[in-house]
């Protein structure tokens, strides 16, 4: 529209020979080759770095910091604006994430920010980065791309699950927390031992050691945390099964964040895909590594499961099923659900939060409002 502008107003001033529309028609003239000088120049000595996160989750904001570096020694930068070419590709990302720079000095380091929405658990393929400019009379849009290849897992969507749930599973054990034979705790005697330097001094039995005239220390045993064992069956399923596959994902990683808050130590297998087994341990990376894993489950690549040797004995056992009830998988004990009791055991269980459907197109996240009532009863 401006080009317009400017051409219907030369060629007015030719046809009239009038001084003001000459003038008008190098004035505009003047300031498009301005705004293309200025708006290269200010490109030209960018540099930028791309931090990405460690993962992201479903319906949650997935922030993208960038390191801008201006190396020119006197043109500013303004109205930077950053976009993410790629990551859209299969859906995972509601839209390319986008920041927003205002100004950076000469010789000067900012950093910045782009915000997306995941919008399905995978990989997204970051590859090229887009800063594009503006300023400063908002007619040319001068852009530059940095190649800048990086790799995000989107772990599934997660749930709020019932606490009582977990105790009933925890209730299965009389004992509860079972005490270890591993020394090295301080719960319970377990046998004497000669004194090593570095040992508590509360600990050196002060009465064996006059008898014998060595110092002896007491060893205590330590109490073992409950372990739970999740397995997700995705064994019978097609196309059309799909969704109800998305929905046994996103609760087994659910049940995996509360069970390892609630003090258990959390293993994890998947059957029916070629899928790695985690023998139950309680550890913030032993969590991040089956969600990452989680997240990147192709339910419809069929492969051949691990064993079940790994797993040691006095576990409780979840099987989660895609499908129907199939109480072969799992141990004898194991609790089945199925995906129509997944709802029961969410806190907050809405329809509206399930996972999208294949093919279809991803909406807006939808937040659920929680009633003070239910969030003080299920604290």
């Amino acid at each position: 529209m401006y080009l317009l502008v400017m051409a219907f107003i030369g060629l007015a001033a030719f046809n009239s020979q009038t001084n003001l529309l000459f003038w008008t028609f190098g004035l505009m003239a003047g300031v498009l080759v301005v705004s293309a000088a200025l708006s290269t120049a200010m490109l030209r000595g960018l540099r930028i770095k791309r931090l990405l996160p460690d993962h992201g989750a479903v319906d949650e904001p997935l922030i993208i910091r960038y390191e801008l570096t201006n190396r020119n020694w006197i043109i500013p930068c303004f109205g930077l604006i950053i976009t993410e070419l790629d990551g859209v590709k299969g859906g995972r990302l509601r839209g390319r994430p986008h920041g927003l720079v205002l100004h950076l000095g000469a010789r000067a380091t900012v950093q910045a920010e782009a915000i997306g929405y995941a919008a399905r658990r995978g990989a997204v393929d970051f590859d090229r980065v887009r800063i594009s400019t503006s300023f400063p009379f908002g007619i040319l849009r001068k852009s530059v791309t940095f190649p800048l290849p990086g790799r995000v897992v989107i772990y599934p969507r997660l749930h709020r699950i019932r606490r009582e749930m977990l105790w009933d599973i925890r209730s299965h054990e009389p004992a509860g927390t079972r005490r270890s034979h591993d020394t090295g705790g301080s719960e319970e005697f377990y046998g004497l031992r000669e004194y090593r330097p570095g040992d508590s001094i509360k600990f050196v039995d002060w009465k064996h050691s006059a008898r014998t005239g060595v110092l002896v220390s007491r060893d205590m045993t330590r109490l073992t945390p409950p372990k739970l064992m999740i397995v997700v069956d995705l064994n019978r399923r097609d196309w059309e099964e799909t969704h109800n596959c998305e929905r046994a994902i996103s609760f087994a990683a659910s049940l995996v964040c509360e069970a390892h808050l609630d003090g258990f130590e959390v293993g994890l297998s998947v059957e029916g895909v070629g899928f790695p087994t985690f023998p139950p341990h309680h550890s913030r990376w032993h969590r991040t590594r089956m969600l990452h894993a989680l997240g990147e489950v192709d339910p419809m690549a069929r492969g051949r499961q691990e064993g079940m040797t790994a797993v040691p004995a006095g576990c409780h056992w979840v099987v989660i099923h895609a499908d129907g009830l199939n109480r072969a998988v799992g141990a004898g004990q194991a609790v089945h659900l199925s995906h129509e009791s997944f709802d029961e055991w969410r806190l907050f269980a809405d329809s509206k939060t399930s996972e999208p459907a294949p093919g279809a197109t991803p909406e807006a996240p939808v937040h659920v409002p929680q009633r003070h009532d239910e969030a003080v009863a299920w604290a």
